[in-house]
């Protein structure tokens, strides 16, 4: 994405897209969204920062809060707390064009502006499939734009056996 200049009122949109994947509310499935932000902005204070996903649902990242310094730069949810916590946004599909809206909202005598220097979005899936499978194992809604880490593991009634080394793609 490029880099895009904040002012005061006027609603910043970057768009990400992810191929096809899983996704879906269902107890066989699990989802770990991190965003990460580099804002250049002299008061972040100034700034609301909200995550859309494909289905338009919105999550508020940032609500003019302090990070104690200038810029927002980090990771929701590991470096910067999310304003609302993206489970909820977890359990909807992955899959399609994810929307990052940066606004500076604060108004008074002094203008600051700021820039939206790059955004990321890193999902990590959890598909449980119960029963016997016959190889190979077919993951659908992989797609060729994005990288892809695998582990595996046999559940039983004994208990789960050692996680297989990660295969990326």
């Amino acid at each position: 994405n490029l880099a895009a200049t904040l002012v005061d009122l006027i609603p910043v949109s970057r768009t990400l897209e992810i191929p096809g994947s899983a996704g879906g509310a269902a107890s066989s499935f699990v989802a770990e969204i991190e965003v990460g932000i580099d804002i250049t902005h002299t008061d972040p204070v100034d700034l609301l920062v909200t995550l859309k996903n494909p289905d338009a649902v919105p999550t508020v990242l940032w609500d003019q809060s302090s990070p104690n310094s200038e810029n927002l730069v980090g990771t929701f949810p590991t470096t910067l707390s999310p304003a609302e916590p993206l489970t909820g946004v977890a359990r909807e599909r992955m899959g399609g064009v994810w929307t990052l809206v940066v606004e500076d909202v604060g108004i008074g005598p002094i203008i600051r502006g700021g820039t939206l220097n790059s955004w990321s979005l890193r999902v990590s899936e959890e598909s449980i499939v119960d029963g016997a499978v016959d190889p190979p194992l077919t993951i659908q809604g992989v797609g060729q734009r994005v990288s892809y880490s695998c582990r595996l593991t046999a559940l039983s009634k004994l208990g789960a056996t050692p996680v297989s080394a990660e295969y990326s793609l």
